[in-house]
């Protein structure tokens, strides 16, 4: 940009904007940066830049100044995809602490350690090669209005920000990466995560996990949608569903929930660390690899609202590294599982596949918990695993609620622990190739041999009555009854 003229440019500018009142748009390539007269104060010429509200501008013949009644919410970033390019407009107030690049369709924002504000990112539009890519140390909530993103390179989505993160999902949003490459997810986030919105978002994970986040994620409405080659969801620390609906189709694990900070075979100890907490919404989760889980969490799983259905196919493998059978299992947990309302609906239908796969014990005390495997024996050399419907390393306390528990008729337990089996509510029904026994009962139960157990079928023993599943026969069934009136 010429200098004289940028000076005469600029005065005219300054002069129209203090009239009216309203924005001054300086914009060089695809990004806009909106001062609005409140804020702009005092601006600073030189011979070819330009400062305004702290931020300074190296002005060439890109640049462009517009003084317009348009303006943007201050603390807002909006960036509009549209084909191979993408706009971005920011606004005043924090332009100072944003570097900004947009190549293509390839947004990047770095936020200075300074900015100490949270930042809104507004995201629409369509994209087929295109890519957001964050960091900063500040808060920041990304809204997703009708935004479909695809990059065929690596992730749609990539925020390095370390600390809270907020995901609006508004109208109808949609994510996929390419294949065969190395990034870790399709969406990931460094930080904390919070899913909200009343809309929608579909992940489609192609090269590995569908959404990944480094601490916790917590989803509290909205409807979620992913399919992956890898985990569903990768989670780190905890994570909790209050509401909203959670769809995964996975190759992996469904949901995999580990701990943080591990280093060296120890992890931090602090409360709640590789926990799933599942107080409400809807989650259903259908994985299908060797050797993998529907929900899998290293600490404690918590049921106390959701609604979940899992089904699992996986067969179990040799595990080389662990030099140990691994086995499927629609929900496996390294520490307790706690049941208390809401509902649980887990089949499997994998050689050596588990229902319920536990380290600690075992308590379900309320709602609904509904279990079926149907494989057979899985067999590596002289060992072998069996396909139980509820197995754990610690205690089983059946407490309350409706159980229903259909272990395969080959060689498969309702019911599977070497230590405490108490039952003292609920009404229960356990069925299996292998017989299940408490150890300890406040409550009278019965057990029966010889059953014909057939599929679709009602059956009804001490007042206790259920309905067999479609995929479920058993035609020589041990069966458990307790609780019936």
């Amino acid at each position: 940009m010429n200098s004289k003229k940028s000076i005469l440019l600029l005065f005219v500018a300054a002069s129209s904007l203090a009239a009216s009142a309203q924005s001054l748009c300086l914009s060089q390539g695809e990004v806009t940066v909106v001062h609005s007269s409140a804020n702009t104060g005092n601006m600073v010429f030189g011979s070819n830049s330009l400062t305004i509200e702290g931020k300074q501008y190296t002005l060439d013949n890109g640049t462009t100044l517009e003084v317009t009644k348009n303006g943007i919410d201050d603390n807002t970033v909006n960036i509009a995809y549209n084909g191979t390019a993408a706009k971005v407009t920011v606004a005043g107030n924090i332009a100072r602490y944003l570097t900004v690049n947009a190549s293509a369709a390839n947004v990047s924002i770095l936020a200075s350690a300074d900015l100490q504000q949270p930042v809104a990112y507004n995201l629409s539009g369509t994209s087929t090669n295109g890519s957001f890519y964050m960091d900063g140390k500040y808060a920041a909530t990304l809204n997703l209005n009708n935004l479909s993103l695809t990059n065929a390179d690596s992730a749609a989505i990539n925020i390095q920000d370390g600390k809270h993160i907020t995901i609006v999902m508004n109208g109808n949003n949609s994510l996929a990466d390419g294949t065969g490459k190395l990034n870790n997810a399709c969406l990931y986030v460094n930080g904390h995560t919070t899913f909200k919105g009343t809309g929608s978002l579909t992940v489609l994970g192609n090269t590995k996990h569908g959404i990944t986040g480094d601490e916790h994620m917590v989803i509290e409405d909205g409807t979620i949608n992913i399919t992956s080659l890898g985990d569903g969801l990768h989670v780190s620390e905890y994570f909790k569903q209050t509401g909203g609906n959670l769809t995964i189709k996975s190759t992996s694990d469904g949901i995999d929930v580990g701990f943080k900070g591990v280093n060296k075979g120890t992890k931090d100890t602090y409360a709640q660390n590789g926990f799933a907490f599942f107080e409400g919404g809807t989650i259903n989760i259908t994985s299908t690899g060797d050797a993998t889980k529907g929900i899998k969490a290293d600490s404690t799983i918590v049921v106390s609202g959701a609604n979940i259905t899992v089904n699992n196919s996986g067969n179990a493998i040799f595990d080389t590294t662990d030099n140990d059978i691994s086995s499927s299992a629609a929900l496996k947990t390294g520490g307790q599982l706690t049941v208390t309302s809401g509902s649980l609906s887990l089949t499997s239908t994998g050689a050596g596949g588990k229902g319920i796969n536990a380290k600690g014990d075992i308590s379900i005390e309320g709602g609904e918990v509904y279990v079926i495997t149907t494989g057979s024996v899985w067999t590596y050399g002289n060992d072998d695993t069996k396909p139980h419907g509820t197995k754990t390393d610690g205690n089983i306390y059946l407490k309350g609620g409706k159980i229903f528990v259909a272990a395969s008729a080959n060689s498969g337990a309702a019911f599977k622990t070497d230590f405490v089996f108490s039952i003292s509510g609920g009404t229960i029904m356990g069925i299996g190739g292998k017989g299940s026994k408490p150890t300890a009962n406040t409550q009278t139960y019965n057990t029966y041999s010889g059953v014909n157990v057939k599929a679709s079928q009602a059956l009804t023993y001490n007042g206790v009555s259920f309905t067999i599943p479609s995929i479920y026969n058993n035609s020589s069934a041990k069966v458990l009854v307790s609780g019936g009136k």
